[in-house]
């Protein structure tokens, strides 16, 4: 397991041998390298030895004695040392001591060597180090060969990694694993194995490109080609490679719905010091803005810098700031929409030059420039300068971070500012300060903040906060909430940093009009998350019934729903005898309608398995009725819906 074992014999309490000690057959010691009578002997000891140490090519050592009478005296010691060469095809090392803590302060070297024309395969099963961006304390360095050299430094590791891959390109590896004196990790798990670069020879049989694998090979295509069914063959498909100052480039199927399980790559290339404006005139792709887990268009630049986009756009326009991008269309097996269609020409960027003399920003337009300020400023008459300005923000995202004007600098004097916040429809918002420091008065007559609950200033105030003590935190009690904060002209302080984020969970007022209910706040963007416990009570007017219905739904799937699940409550309490059904899977569950003026959903999630979640939508109804939706709802808006409570 990467652990050699030193044997330190001391003096022999046995008999002199009565001829030499090869050839002593009454009283001597073997060692044996491995673990049974069997293993190759390292060494054969007779009497009268007064010192020999033995180390083992393994971590096992077989000692074998015998002798003519007993021997009770301690004739050895010995000692586990991390390291050593491995010479085999397969195994496993180990940092010390794993799956406990390694010690401070070690320093361990494994040399691996497998059968000659192949090449070492490593995979990581854990691993787990001390974290730092540098590795510049504990790291397991892996080099290609024998010896410890930079040219021949494969791979740098530090921190946690999951499913990571080496493969060296001679049959040997060395393992060098060092850690110092403070901070200890559980340390890791490696396999190798030998491994034959499939690649190299002309029998892969592929088309375009090799890409070798540990145990195999895989066949890839260039731009604008994929896989044919035999995985080897290529065949010309959606992408391609792209040199021109302007063209136009479209989704598979467009303008009619794209097809699932779809990747497309196009690589558009400018002259040197151009960039790439890229004007989509129709966007509509599966997801909500944000995090666009499932179909997605990606943009990545020389710089390695990507920008991901999903979901509806009036208007999108993505800018290079180099001359080549790579354009991704990535489409899953589920919903399937219009795409896109996306026109681009090549430009001149002024703002490399100087930054075209704008005193903050610069922006790069078709055949010009434009210069921005940054919050809290707005542009001057000259067009280049900044002077303050104001602020207001919407901000639509399931979490973020907000700050006060120039944070962390002072705020300026005389400002008013909003922050309207929306999420998810069915969540609340949490808004808390990391740091808070205005101005100081009893009332908070002068500079503070206030906090509504709602989408306005007409809206209940939660608070009106000043001084230099840190708020407490706030919640919402429905998907919308409104800070203001003001300024007046003498007093100015470093203001505030607060975060903000979505819950699930809440009471919500059913009426005539349909209400939405999201399983999850990045719904459509994401997976829900693991061990979520969320209850939403829904309520209608006196002698008026709520009517629930799932318009998309999609939990991990168990035979007796014990894992992730939905139950649905006659009433405003989980009791037994309230309970109406507990539902799982993907299969969409019947419309209900409850008895009362209330109704109880909750969402229940385990600590494995996440599937995309579902779409709920209400209405207060006759009780025990189900009236017919007016919304025909039966994919995820494409911005949140705001209800109004």
């Amino acid at each position: 397991m990467g652990e050699f074992i030193v044997l330190n014999v001391s003096t022999l309490d046995l008999p002199s041998p009565k001829r030499d000690c090869a050839s002593e057959r009454d009283n001597f010691l073997i060692v044996r390298d491995g673990h049974y009578v069997g293993s190759p002997i390292l060494d054969k000891l007779c009497g009268g030895v007064i010192s020999r140490t033995i180390i083992s090519t393994g971590n096992r050592l077989f000692v074998q004695s015998q002798t003519s009478y007993p021997v009770y005296s301690i004739f050895a010691h010995y000692i586990a040392v991390c390291g050593g060469h491995i010479i085999g095809d397969v195994g496993t090392i180990q940092s010390p001591r794993y799956p406990e803590s390694y010690m401070p302060d070690e320093e361990c070297k494994w040399l691996i060597t497998v059968q000659e024309g192949y090449q070492v395969a490593l995979t990581f099963q854990f691993f787990n180090l001390e974290t730092h961006k540098d590795c510049i304390y504990d790291r397991l360095e892996i080099y290609d060969g024998t010896v410890v050299e930079s040219t021949a430094l494969l791979s740098k590791l530090c921190g946690q990694i999951v499913a990571k891959s080496v493969v060296s390109h001679f049959n040997t590896a060395l393992l060098l694993f060092i850690s110092d004196s403070s901070v200890q990790k559980a340390g890791f798990h490696i396999s190798f194995t030998k491994e034959m670069d499939e690649c190299k020879s002309d029998n892969h049989g592929c088309e375009h490109r090799c890409i070798n694998r540990i145990g195999g090979y895989e066949c890839e295509c260039n731009i604008g080609y994929s896989l044919r069914s035999d995985g080897k063959t290529c065949q010309s498909t959606c992408g391609g490679i792209i040199k021109a100052s302007s063209g136009t480039f479209h989704s598979p199927n467009y303008p009619l719905n794209y097809s699932p399980l779809k990747t497309c790559v196009w690589q558009i290339e400018a002259d040197v010091e151009y960039q790439i404006i890229v004007n989509f005139t129709y966007f509509d792709v599966e997801g909500m803005k944000s995090a666009c887990s499932y179909d997605y268009v990606l943009i990545q630049n020389d710089e390695g810098i990507e920008e991901r986009y999903c979901g509806h756009y009036n208007s999108l326009v993505y800018t290079s700031t180099t001359n080549r991008i790579k354009v991704l269309f990535v489409s899953d097996n589920t919903i399937e929409k219009n795409g896109f269609m996306a026109y681009f020409i090549t430009d001149l960027d002024e703002c490399r030059n100087n930054n075209a003399g704008c005193q903050q920003r610069c922006t790069n337009t078709i055949g010009s420039y434009q210069c921005e300020c940054e919050s809290g400023y707005v542009l001057a008459d000259d067009g280049h300068n900044c002077k303050e300005g104001g602020c207001n923000l919407q901000l639509y995202d399931p979490e973020g971070e907000i700050t006060s004007p120039n944070y962390p600098l002072d705020y300026p004097n005389g400002k008013n500012c909003n922050w309207h916040f929306v999420t998810t429809p069915g969540h609340r918002l949490s808004l808390s300060f990391e740091e808070f420091v205005f101005e100081e008065h009893k009332t908070c007559k002068y500079d503070h903040i206030q906090v509504f609950d709602g989408g306005s200033s007409d809206d209940t105030l939660l608070g009106i906060f000043c001084g230099s003590d840190v708020p407490p935190n706030i919640q919402s009690t429905s998907n919308q909430l409104f800070m203001a904060m003001f300024t007046d002209a003498s007093v100015d302080r470093r203001g505030f940093k607060a975060f903000y984020s979505s819950v699930c969970g809440g009471n919500l007022k059913a009426e005539e009009t349909v209400g939405f209910i999201y399983s999850h706040a990045r719904y459509s963007d994401g997976k829900y998350e693991k061990k979520m416990r969320c209850e939403w009570q829904i309520m209608a007017e006196s002698s008026r019934g709520v009517n629930l219905r799932f318009a998309q739904f999609d939990l991990e799937r168990e035979a007796n729903c014990e894992f992730d699940y939905v139950e649905i409550y006659d009433g405003d309490e989980r009791l037994e005898e309230n309970r109406v059904a507990r539902y799982c899977g993907d299969k969409l569950p019947p419309s209900f309608t409850s008895t009362g003026k209330s109704l109880l959903l909750i969402l229940i999630t385990d600590e494995s398995e996440e599937q995309k979640g579902f779409i709920a939508e209400y209405r207060s109804s006759t009780p025990g009725t189900s009236a017919p939706f007016t919304s025909t709802t039966r994919r995820p808006p494409r911005e949140p819906i705001i209800n109004n409570y």
